[in-house]
């Protein structure tokens, strides 16, 4: 029994209280863009600036959201060891994210010298 049907169950024993959702359709979840061929890859990473071509690199090996790699900090989310960052997610959840050997590289690439 459901909790609707369950208290209106409490105030009339007979009563049967109908579905209110019986007649709404689910909205039509769209499917997420497919990944990017490696040829499509090639070609974005051969067209921007070289510092870009690192954080859209860094992006595709990753897929952390622009808003996570924005705050990622190289100094408290990068854990070396692990070889795994920490991002701040969708309402502030924290995500540990495995770092392939290339993003590692592209890291390193970026360090303060």
């Amino acid at each position: 029994m459901s909790l609707a049907n369950g208290a209106v169950a409490r105030f009339d024993p007979g009563a049967k209280m109908e579905n209110p959702f019986e007649y709404i359709s689910k909205p039509k979840v769209h499917s997420r863009e497919e990944a990017y061929t490696l040829e499509e890859a090639e070609a974005i990473l051969a067209g921007a600036e070289p510092w870009f071509a690192k954080v859209i690199e860094f992006d595709l090996c990753t897929a952390v959201r622009p808003n996570e790699l924005i705050k990622l900090d190289r100094v408290n989310d990068v854990d070396h060891e692990a070889q795994e960052i920490r991002v701040t997610g969708k309402g502030n959840k924290r995500a540990s994210i495995p770092v392939i050997p290339r993003a590692a590289a592209i890291l390193n690439s970026c360090a303060p010298q």
